[in-house]
């Protein structure tokens, strides 16, 4: 094994969310979550670039903030996965919205150049006074693929989207780890790219050189928009449930498996919830404390898939994995963020559960 998180397990565990102004880790129970953390998911700003007349090159205050950032905290973590290309975001994090799918191509290649420069060069900060003696390794930059009006030409979208990546993605000026996410159905009269896993294939196939991040939540949020919109009886008990979970994500990571090299682990509770279809509802995500609140299906189903995806980032990343617990806090800055989302006690409890699930 070539690296591990310093938790004693062979993946980078993060926390989500996190807008790089929004973090403060000034409370006792703050600090304590940074001693089991190996770093931060952060989103990337768009419209700083946008309004920069799209100059990527035009990015001397964000990166005057980000290395602020880095100085805060330098002794703490040495990954940074960040989100960028983000279509729907929240209030909070207005300044990250882009929707690449319906972007133009200049537009596309100029936001994710910048917003991979200013990962790089959080990354390429050096560990000041770092209590564990290494270097920060190469950031993994998440991709959102864009979503479209369902009577739009998807294939057109793809098409370009694709000639962004390999612009950027094969940038050698660029020290960034491009992944692009499986997505949860669009909301009405909306499509998001990526919710099919023909998309994905699509994108993968011409750009060897990205990766896919594996979202169990939009996973689910897809299987139960099938069983709905398809007239099929929905699961209703746990072992109904637990065999729909199983079968679903196991069909992903048989697709996937040699692509992905980053995780969104979350609980999405939909199917035992049974509400209304709804995009805020599909998108949910919930802390792993909630999965073991449903004894069956956390054991039958849930731990062993959630095992054998913490393994195939493993096996991918060659111990450089990440998995980032998407479990965002219900509000940020005094803002409501999240319907979902967990206290950071449930966030503990959830990074305990991860790290059983992965030794057990």
């Amino acid at each position: 094994m070539t690296d591990a998180g310093h938790a004693g397990i062979p993946y980078h565990l993060v926390l989500p969310y996190v807008g790089i102004r929004s973090y403060s880790g000034t409370t006792k129970i703050d600090r304590k979550l940074g001693e089991e953390l190996d770093g931060l998911e952060c989103f990337l700003p768009a419209t700083l670039c946008l309004n920069s007349g799209n100059a990527p090159d035009k990015y001397g205050d964000y990166l005057k903030l980000s290395e602020s950032f880095v100085e805060e905290f330098s002794n703490n973590f040495r990954f940074y996965a960040f989100h960028a290309c983000f279509e729907d975001p929240s209030p909070v994090l207005a300044n990250t919205k882009f929707n690449l799918a319906e972007s133009s191509y200049d537009e596309g290649v100029n936001v994710l150049k910048f917003q991979s420069r200013v990962a790089s060069n959080i990354a390429n900060a050096p560990c000041v006074n770092s209590p564990r003696d290494y270097k920060r390794i190469a950031p993994l930059v998440n991709v959102h693929l864009g979503r479209i009006q369902k009577s739009s030409d998807k294939f057109g979208s793809i098409d370009k989207i694709v000639k962004v990546l390999e612009k950027v993605a094969y940038d050698t000026g660029l020290f960034a780890s491009i992944a692009v996410e499986n997505m949860s159905p669009g909301k009405k009269g909306f499509y998001n790219i990526g919710e099919c896993d023909d998309d994905i294939v699509r994108v993968l196939d011409k750009v060897p050189n990205v990766s896919l991040t594996y979202d169990l939540g939009h996973v689910d949020a897809v299987a139960f928009n099938e069983f709905s919109g398809n007239g099929r009886k929905l699961p209703r008990d746990e072992s109904e449930i637990a065999d729909a979970f199983v079968d679903y994500q196991n069909k992903f990571m048989d697709k996937f498996k040699d692509r992905i090299v980053h995780m969104h682990l979350s609980f999405n509770d939909i199917f035992f919830s049974q509400k209304p279809n709804g995009y805020y509802f599909l998108g949910r995500h919930c802390p792993l404390t909630k999965a073991k609140e449903h004894e069956f299906f956390y054991e039958k189903a849930f731990k062993p898939v959630v095992k054998r995806a913490l393994d195939i980032v493993e096996k991918n990343r060659n111990g450089l994995g990440c998995v980032n617990l998407e479990i965002p806090r219900k509000r940020i800055l005094g803002i409501k963020f999240a319907d979902c989302g967990g206290s950071v006690n449930e966030q503990l409890e959830s990074i305990k559960i991860a790290k059983d699930i992965y030794k057990g």
